[in-house]
């Protein structure tokens, strides 16, 4: 099937340097391991070429990528890691750095002032002899990603490169391996725009220790923070475990357990590739974006649990020694999930739920959460704690509280597939310290081209957040206000500062806004009644943000006689010869 022709031949490290900086090496997220080597690692690999000992095969996949044909690697990428940051500087050896002089082509970019040369410097003879120093390479065409895949899943199927639950999320590209690793990846802080990633910006999503000065400290993790998986097994991908068995649980109905057995059914590794659990089909029925959103709803709900207490989970669940801190946090999601999303009720007091808990993980002692029976009993004595500052919410859907994630999520992997999204830093214009009538038709219209794209198609209007620097900075000097907040490439400003100078306050500013939509021309009407029905004001830390929400129904939208369309990033109205077009789109 594959068609493999691999070429092995020796590379000099100042060659595959180059290739380095060329960004020739990709990296796929879907099933590679992430940047987790310690500086101890990186120097004892360093130390090898500095010896003239041999090293491990680097194993490269040739293939085109936007336009350029690059390498993706199946087995290197620590060690490639550690070799190019040696290089630029980032970390000593035996307390040297190396000597960028010794190299012609790297002192160019020293001049050039593309790397700098750290000190104390490393003998240019030596720093000669590691850019000298020849890597093995195999380098093989395939003939799709999915031969490279194969491959990769192969070199690492003896376990000895990767953990279980690595070989696991490289083995399957599901929607529960999808959800698990979107998950993970949010709450460590390594997620990034494209599944495909050059080699050079991997550093910056990077799992790092104390002493290597960049990416993300893992002892700064969540899970490391509050002791609930330790540093060693973040490495080892212990917390994609532990997301996985608490997404397995919810989405089984709490049918699957905490065994390793049914997180390889999750994974679709059951015996003949059956389970008795159908995951993929529930995640379909219930939808990949609401399992998200409830899971960093209870995610949150809980953090701001722990962080009431000013201790880490583990110390507020154990008094004395604790052990298996991660299945105690398991149990302890899943009754904050059954309460806050199953029975729709809302936190009341946070510190008051802290300390229920407190010392309350003795009740785990000597009892197997792998057991369906066991694990349930002991979910419903942590909800007998806590549900006393609980009540009752008032609306029905307990997402939609979940704000702060949400927007978070959204800002920092604006996706165009089935949702559109637009931002707008406010209605009215601010031009010339002169403050402008409310401008809502143009928000209206962007709405409204949104539900153009065809029947059930998603779009969404934000009011508060700007997309550009430039908005953001003018907003804060109009106004003379605190700061926006940064997430991603936007900048959430909020809409309190223009509502108090319009209005008075936020309620007046909705209201006005509200009698427009109820007095404009939207033909059909349901249109109309749905946007109002949708339209919300979030808090987001100490700012408000309105959102606007449409979807398209049986017929296209026409708002004050003409329909608007999408192109881009614009709102244009439809010309005649594209009507056509927008009909068919509700066929």
């Amino acid at each position: 099937m594959i068609d493999y022709n691999p070429s092995i031949k020796g590379e000099t490290i100042e060659t595959v340097y180059e290739w380095y900086k060329q960004n020739l090496f990709l990296v796929n997220r879907n099933y590679q391991r992430k940047l987790v080597w310690t500086i101890e690692e990186k120097i004892s690999f360093i130390q090898t070429i500095m010896r003239g000992l041999p090293v491990p095969l680097f194993l490269l996949a040739k293939k085109t990528y936007l336009g350029q044909e690059v390498f993706e690697i199946l087995d290197g990428m620590q060690r490639l890691n550690a070799i190019f940051s040696y290089i630029e500087g980032d970390f000593p050896v035996d307390g040297k750095y190396f000597n960028l002089e010794a190299n012609a082509s790297l002192k160019i970019r020293k001049d050039n002032h593309e790397l700098t040369q750290n000190k104390p410097i490393l003998d240019g003879v030596l720093s000669a002899r590691i850019a000298g120093y020849q890597l093995p390479i195999s380098t093989t065409h395939f003939k799709d990603d999915n031969h490279i895949e194969e491959a990769f899943k192969r070199i690492n199927a003896s376990g000895k490169h990767l953990s279980k639950q690595e070989l696991r999320q490289a083995g399957t590209k599901n929607m529960f391996s999808q959800l698990v690793r979107n998950i993970a990846e949010d709450i460590r802080g390594d997620c990034s725009d494209s599944n495909f990633v050059p080699l050079d910006k991997m550093k910056s999503i990077s799992l790092s220790n104390k002493d290597l000065g960049y990416g993300i400290v893992m002892r700064k993790i969540f899970w490391a923070q509050n002791s609930i998986i330790t540093v060693e097994n973040i490495r080892e991908s212990r917390d994609e475990e532990l997301i996985a068995h608490i997404l397995a649980a919810i989405i089984s109905d709490n049918s699957l357990t905490y065994t390793s057995a049914n997180l390889d059914k999750a994974y679709g590794f059951a015996p003949n590739n059956e389970s008795d659990i159908d995951l993929e089909n529930n995640i379909s029925r219930i939808g990949n974006e609401k399992i998200r959103m409830q899971f960093d709803f209870v995610f949150a709900e809980l953090k701001k649990v722990i962080e009431s207490s000013n201790k880490s989970f583990k110390n507020i669940m154990f008094a004395n020694t604790a052990c298996y801190v991660h299945r105690v946090y398991y149990v302890v999601f899943l009754a904050f999930y059954d309460l806050l999303i199953n029975k729709e009720q809302k936190i009341l007091n946070y510190k008051n739920i802290a300390n229920n808990l407190s010392g309350e993980g003795k009740i785990f002692k000597e009892e197997n959460t792998s057991n369906r029976e066991v694990r349930d009993k002991l979910i419903r004595k942590i909800e007998g704690l806590i549900e006393g500052e609980f009540d009752n919410r008032t609306s029905a859907d307990p997402i939609l509280n979940n704000w702060v994630s949400k927007i978070d999520h959204l800002l920092r992997e604006v996706k165009s597939e089935n949702i559109g999204y637009d931002f707008k830093v406010g209605f009215h214009v601010m031009y010339n310290d002169k403050f402008g009538k409310p401008d809502y038709d143009t928000a209206l219209e962007t709405l409204l081209s949104m539900a153009n794209k065809g029947k059930s198609s998603i779009g969404y209007v934000f009011i508060g957040i700007a997309d550009n620097e430039k908005d953001a900075k003018r907003h804060e000097e109009f106004y003379n206000c605190k700061p926006p907040i940064k997430v991603g490439n936007y900048h959430v400003v909020g809409i309190d500062d223009e509502a108090i100078k319009s209005f008075g306050n936020i309620d007046e500013y909705y209201q006005h806004f509200q009698h427009y939509i109820e007095s404009v021309e939207i033909v059909p009407s349901s249109y109309k009644d749905y946007i109002l029905k949708n339209m919300l004001c979030i808090p987001y830390y100490d700012k408000t943000i309105i959102q606007l929400r449409i979807k398209g129904e049986n017929d296209p939208v026409m708002y004050k006689g003409k329909y608007y369309h999408r192109i881009g990033t614009s709102t244009k109205e439809v010309p005649m010869e594209s009507m056509k077009s927008l009909i068919m789109g509700f066929i």
